[in-house]
């Protein structure tokens, strides 16, 4: 049997369009300053004694030379019709209040998103405190979320809203939630009617919801119209679902395998599900980011756990939900140990649908409100800084929140939202990854029946200094003839993963020398010749001959030829002495060379007691096995497979 989740619901959604509240009160208290400005006709000491003798008028401050700041004791008007009298006053005027513009942009309804600029403004009837907001401004001085993709996995969103329009996710190469080819989506998927679009359908529970949402996090800024969104650049990838766990599980395995990693889930219920904690957990072991409305029922989730917010992953935040005065709201859950932060989540205004597809803007309260603020502000994050790990993510957003004394005890971390605090969090985290180092060669040539040695790698981090390298992909075995990859990967504190390092290990079989064939049979002979009445003898001893080291050869000449050998000493016959060769490589030789220089090379190899296969003109495995022998017992490291300090060496073999 199908079992529903209880969607987290805004506990007060408008029906009607915001358009009916855009004649709502002013939305700053009214002056009360009983401070004036007066302007001054002249520089002199009379002018200024003058204002001072003024019966309920006292100098505060000089601002100029000819302006001066007056408090009136009594009614501001009274006192400005007094100081326009006297002779040397061009003018007096209040000291007006010039407040912040609600973010300072085109957007119709901008001065009521408090939740972005809380300069204390009245929003429906409540004026809240300000400075009680995620500091929107000056995050979007270091980042707009551009590009950055989130997954808004609810009742559908309506993406032909001209506030959300430009910022819908490109489903044109779309894949299934297995990985099969869509071919194309309209901007996410419908996973409660199975189809590829994720339009609101009017007849569905709270269908305007996932609207809602997504305005809060990507409706545009500066466009002449509507609200703005809290990472105004980013994109929303619109995920319908049926408020059930098997199709949210689809849901949140089509946003991993398209590629976003950051999903938005302001939905909960009461019950434990495996399938979907491991579902979620796909998506943040593959660095997503999954937050999760905390719930509206008053409670502590420590104790009465809503699901998915609950869920013990480091990738998920749970969100619970702050009012205008910086308070944990009223209906808001909270939790100590699983509700990581709060962000402003009453009296939000954001996109909303009328019917099937007419575009509005409607009030909303709720966690559901919340958590697209911490969405938006993961966005900023990963647009800013792209590299950074979804752990130093998360941690920036917990560690850059501001610190509310009504919070303490309430969550985690005791903190609300602040994205700029965030942002300036993650721009000084770690974002190197480890540099691995292959001890040895990254390719290695053995026989079968060799011993393999792991030779392991180093990782550095220029943060951490040495990191823990893991060895996995294949295992070597030198038992047959056989191509091995050893993988090597290391991750620092902050989550960053190195580029993987691999070692390629060939195991080959040797080569068998052809049987040679046996030696003919005879004796040897021997002869002499003398002078001067000298004899000669066969037996005589051989006259030592010092061996004189041949000059270099043309290249491809694989030995130089033979010294003369000197005219024996009178009396002694000449017998043919042995004469020591050295080689001489006069390039780097690969795989494939052939002809006198592998001759050379072979013979050489073989005078060293290492090599023990036929001499061919063919740089084979065998004699490659061969050379990285030789290259180890004289300590060099493999460059190539003759490289200079190699036929150096070799050279020199007798």
């Amino acid at each position: 049997m199908k079992r529903y989740l209880s969607l987290i619901l805004a506990l007060s959604f408008l029906s009607t369009p915001l358009s009916a509240f855009a004649d709502e009160a002013t939305l700053f208290p009214a002056e009360t300053t009983t401070e004036v400005i007066v302007s001054l006709s002249t520089t002199s000491d009379s002018a200024l004694v003058a204002v001072e003798e003024t019966p309920g008028i006292t100098i505060t401050q000089i601002l100029s030379d000819t302006t001066v700041l007056v408090e009136a004791h009594s009614s501001t008007n009274e006192a400005i019709r007094t100081l326009e009298d006297l002779p040397f006053v061009s003018f007096a005027e209040p000291n007006l209040e010039r407040p912040a513009f609600a973010l300072g942009t085109n957007d119709t309804y901008s001065d009521l998103l408090w939740s972005l600029e809380n300069t204390g403004q009245a929003v429906r009837g409540v004026t809240g405190t300000a400075g009680a907001d995620i500091h929107a401004l000056s995050a979007w001085n270091l980042s707009l979320g551009t590009s950055s993709v989130v997954a808004v996995i609810d009742s559908g969103v309506l993406y032909t809203h001209p506030d959300l329009a430009a910022n819908m996710w490109d489903g044109t190469n779309c894949v299934s939630d297995t990985g099969a080819a869509l071919g194309s989506c309209i901007h996410g998927y419908d996973f409660a009617d199975s189809d590829t679009d994720p339009a609101p359908i009017a007849a569905s529970s709270t269908y305007e919801h996932g609207t809602h949402v997504s305005g809060t996090i990507a409706a545009l800024k500066n466009n002449g119209i509507g609200g703005i969104g809290a990472a105004p650049s980013s994109v929303v990838m619109a995920l319908r679902f049926d408020f059930d766990t098997a199709s949210e599980i689809r849901a949140i395995d089509f946003a991993r395998l398209n590629g976003a990693k950051i999903i938005n889930a302001s939905y909960g219920g009461t019950q434990f599900s495996q399938a979907e904690y491991d579902a979620i957990k796909r998506f943040t072991d593959a660095g997503g980011i999954f937050v999760a409305a905390a719930g509206n029922g008053s409670s502590d989730n420590d104790t009465s756990p809503i699901y998915p917010a609950a869920y013990d992953l480091p990738g998920i935040i749970s969100v619970a939900a702050t009012d205008q005065y910086d308070s944990l709201a009223s209906f808001s859950n909270y939790g100590s140990t699983t509700v990581d932060i709060s962000a402003p989540g009453t009296n939000i205004v954001s996109t909303y649908v009328v019917g099937t597809s007419t575009s509005a803007y409607a009030y909303a309260d709720g966690t559901s409100m919340s958590a697209p603020h911490v969405a938006a502000v993961v966005a900023l994050i990963k647009s800013a800084f792209p590299l950074l790990s979804a752990t130093s993510t998360k941690e920036a957003i917990l560690s850059g929140g501001d610190t509310v004394s009504a919070l303490t005890g309430k969550t985690l971390t005791g903190k609300r939202l602040n994205a700029y605090g965030s942002l300036l969090a993650a721009s000084s985290t770690d974002l190197t990854p480890p540099l691995i180092t292959l001890t040895g060669s990254s390719t290695l040539s053995l026989l079968i029946g060799d011993v393999y040695t792991e030779l392991g790698a180093t990782a550095y981090d220029t943060h951490d200094g040495t990191t823990t390298v893991v060895v996995g992909g294949d295992t070597a075995t030198t038992s047959t003839a056989a191509t091995y990859h050893i993988t090597y990967d290391s991750v620092d504190a902050a989550g960053n993963r190195a580029n993987q390092v691999i070692r390629t290990v060939i195991v080959s079989a040797p080569i068998i020398p052809p049987t040679p064939a046996p030696a003919p049979s005879g004796g040897g002979s021997s002869g002499g010749s003398g002078g001067g009445g000298g004899g000669s003898s066969s037996n005589a001893p051989a006259p030592k001959i010092t061996p004189t080291i041949p000059a270099p050869v043309s290249p491809n000449v694989g030995r130089p030829a033979l010294k003369p050998i000197p005219a024996a000493p009178l009396g002694y016959s000449v017998v043919s002495a042995p004469v020591i060769n050295t080689y001489r490589f006069t390039h780097t030789l690969a795989l494939g060379s052939k002809g006198a220089e592998v001759t050379a090379l072979q013979k050489a190899l073989t005078h060293a007691g290492i090599y023990k296969g036929p001499i061919t003109a063919y740089f084979g495995p065998l004699t490659r096995a061969a050379v990285r022998a030789f290259q180890t017992k004289n300590g060099l490291s493999p460059v190539g497979y003759t490289g200079p300090k190699t036929r150096v060496l070799l050279s020199a073999i007798p």
